[in-house]
C-alpha cells in the first residue's frame, strides 16, 4: 500500500471506528490543505450534520508510523482519538465580527517568495528583506492545551466583513506582543533547560549567540519586529548586531565582534536550512544586519547583480 492508497483507505474506513450512532450522522472527507511556505499537507475532517467547522486531522504521521510496521487498526483508532480531543472546535460559534475579534488579531512573519501562492489569498503587509506580516485571529482555549486555531485574514475575509487593514495592523502590533512575549536567552542556557532572559543581565554577554523567540518557542521570529525590540536588542549590547533566520520560530542574534564573517554565516544558514529545517518552518536564507547609528535592519550581503550567462553581460538588470 503506498502513501495515497493508505490515505484514502483511511478515509473510507475510519467510520467504522465510530459508535453506531454516529455513522450516519458523520460526512469524511480527505483533501489537501496548502500550509505555511507553500507546502501540501493531506488533512482529514470528519463532519457532523449541521456542524460549519470541523478539526483537521493531518495524515502524514500516520503514514510515517504505518511505514514503520504500525497496524492499521490502531493506527485509525489512534486518529478517531485525535478527533475525539479536538471536535470542541465542532460546538464553537465563532463570531468574525470586528469588535468581537480586534483583541485577537496577531501577525506572524513569513517568508514573501516562499509563500508567493499562499500570499494571493492572504492579507499582508511588506516588512523588507523579503518577508511579510500575515494576520491570523488567534483562538487559544483554556483548559485545552492540545486545541489552538487560527483564523487567516483573507481578502475574502476582509471584503465579507468590511474589515480596515490600518485597524488590523494597529491592533496586531498591539496583541502580538501581549499574546507571545519576546524572550532573549543564551542559545547555551536554551540547549541546557536553563531560561534566562538576557534583557535582564546588568553585564551583556556580546560573545554568545542569543535566541530571540517566545516563551513557546511558536511563530517567535515575529518577535523582531516588535515595535523598538531591534533597536532594543543594539541598546542592549551597545553594538550593531547579525540576525540569523533560524526558523519561523525563532531567529538568533549575534553582537557583531571582530572576525565575524557575513559570507560564512549565511552559509552556515543556508546548510542548516537544507539539512535541519522542515520547509513549513522555513523563514530565510539571508543573515541580516542591524545598524544602531543608522536604525536600520537590512541585508547582511548585498544581491549580486543578476548577469546574462549568454552575453556575459554583468549590468544590474532593468
Amino acid at each position: 500500500m503506498n502513501q495515497k492508497e493508505f490515505y484514502y483507505y483511511v478515509e473510507q474506513h475510519i467510520k467504522d471506528y465510530l459508535p453506531e450512532q454516529e455513522k450516519e450522522n458523520v460526512f469524511v472527507y480527505l483533501h489537501p490543505v496548502r500550509k505555511t511556505n507553500d507546502a501540501v499537507r493531506y488533512g482529514l475532517s470528519i463532519r457532523r450534520d449541521g456542524e460549519s467547522v470541523s478539526p483537521v486531522i493531518y495524515l502524514e504521521d500516520a503514514w510515517k508510523v504505518y511505514q514503520e510496521g504500525g497496524d492499521k487498526d490502531e493506527i485509525i483508532r489512534n486518529l478517531v482519538e485525535i478527533y475525539r480531543e479536538n471536535e470542541v472546535f465542532s460546538n464553537l460559534h465563532l463570531s468574525l465580527d470586528y469588535e468581537e475579534i480586534k483583541d485577537k488579531i496577531v501577525f506572524f512573519v513569513v517568508s514573501k517568495e516562499a509563500n508567493r501562492n499562499n500570499l494571493k489569498e492572504r492579507v499582508y503587509t511588506d516588512v523588507g528583506q523579503g518577508l511579510v506580516k500575515v494576520y491570523v485571529v488567534q483562538n487559544k482555549l483554556d483548559g485545552q492545551n492540545a486545541v489552538k486555531g487560527n483564523i487567516a485574514i483573507t481578502h475574502n475575509l476582509m471584503k465579507s466583513y468590511g474589515y480596515d487593514l490600518d485597524k488590523i495592523c494597529e491592533d496586531a502590533e498591539r496583541n502580538t506582543p501581549q499574546y507571545f512575549p519576546a524572550v532573549l536567552e543564551p542559545i547555551l542556557s536554551a540547549m541546557a533547560g536553563k531560561s534566562r532572559d538576557e534583557f535582564q543581565n546588568p553585564v551583556p554577554d556580546t560573545e554568545g549567540m542569543f535566541i530571540l523567540s517566545n516563551p513557546e518557542y511558536y511563530r517567535g521570529a515575529g518577535a523582531l519586529f516588535y515595535p523598538d525590540m531591534q533597536k532594543r536588542i543594539a541598546e542592549h549590547f551597545g553594538r550593531n548586531y547579525y540576525v540569523l533566520p533560524s526558523s519561523l520560530h525563532e531567529v538568533l542574534i549575534l553582537p557583531e565582534k571582530e572576525g565575524l564573517i557575513p559570507e560564512f554565516l549565511e552559509c552556515m544558514v543556508k546548510e542548516i536550512n537544507k539539512t535541519k529545517v522542515e520547509r513549513e518552518d522555513f523563514l530565510s536564507d539571508k543573515v541580516l544586519y542591524y545598524d544602531r547609528e543608522k536604525e536600520q535592519l537590512r541585508i547582511a550581503l548585498p544581491e549580486e547583480p543578476q548577469r546574462n550567462r549568454e552575453s556575459g553581460d554583468t549590468r544590474e538588470a532593468r
